[in-house]
């Protein structure tokens, strides 16, 4: 009996030192994966979070876009207004066998250069090269890596201002702690075009830039064209003849 009762006590401490021995893996196994799940909320938090500073970058820049498109569209349309107003001029120029009146040209606008806005919202290097470290703090380069590729800076814009202040006086580490912050708007300045070196960006704006460019041409070429008719007209004779031509240029207009 004795024998009977020391295996048993035997048996009952195997048994204890293996459900201690279990219970002891099975909580460092919980812990475990404690672990690895906390990693990845972790993982998925800052994923969200970095999607979530791409999706605020891109939809800034869209909005950006879309305010100097309807610069460019406003600005499409006063030049348009302003070759109606022309053909109006044209039309109601006398002609005479003395000639018509010459009307002096208006002076050409000077080119003026125009700004827009970026938010970088990402973290890590902007993949902006300056042609010096100093103001003024023009684009050289955009690095396709970067946090600012894709965002419609090119060579040639200048940074004038970040996180709302002037940076056109600021030294290079005044410029570089600025940018460190996240998100931070920043405003470029493009020069007009046929200034910059830089070559053009294809797009809507651009086109429309065009259009103003073709509206202008057009104007002074129905101009030129009308004081060429008005001074043949002095010696070309009959008045029939002079109007003919009017029609005619205004035909060609239309």
């Amino acid at each position: 009996q004795q024998e009977l009762a020391a295996n048993a006590a035997e048996r009952c401490r195997a048994a204890e030192s293996g459900k201690a021995e279990a219970e002891a893996k099975l909580a460092a196994a919980l812990l475990t994966a404690k672990d690895e799940l906390w990693a990845e909320r972790q993982r998925c938090e800052e994923a969200e979070a970095i999607s979530a500073r791409k999706v605020e970058q891109m939809k800034f820049a869209l909005d950006d876009r879309e305010k100097r498109l309807t610069e460019q569209t406003d600005l499409v349309k006063q030049k348009d207004e302003e070759l109606k107003s022309l053909l109006r001029q044209l039309a109601a120029v006398p002609v005479t066998s003395e000639g018509s009146a010459r009307e002096e040209p208006e002076p050409e606008k000077a080119p003026v250069s125009t700004s827009f806005e970026v938010m970088f919202a990402l973290s890590g290097s902007l993949g902006l090269e300056f042609k010096q470290l100093a103001a003024p703090y023009v684009v050289a380069q955009v690095h396709g890596t970067g946090v600012a590729n894709g965002l419609g800076i090119l060579p040639g814009d200048e940074l004038i201002a970040a996180g709302e202040e002037s940076v056109e006086n600021a030294s290079w580490d005044e410029l570089v702690k600025k940018l460190q912050q996240r998100p931070v708007v920043a405003r470029f300045r493009r020069p007009p075009q046929g200034v910059s070196d830089a070559p053009s960006a294809p797009g809507a704006v651009n086109s429309a830039a065009g259009l103003i460019s073709s509206v202008s041409s057009v104007g002074t070429s129905i101009l030129s064209a009308a004081r060429g008719a008005a001074e043949s007209a002095k010696d070309s004779g009959p008045i029939a003849a002079q109007a003919g031509e009017m029609e005619r240029l205004q035909a060609d207009v239309e």
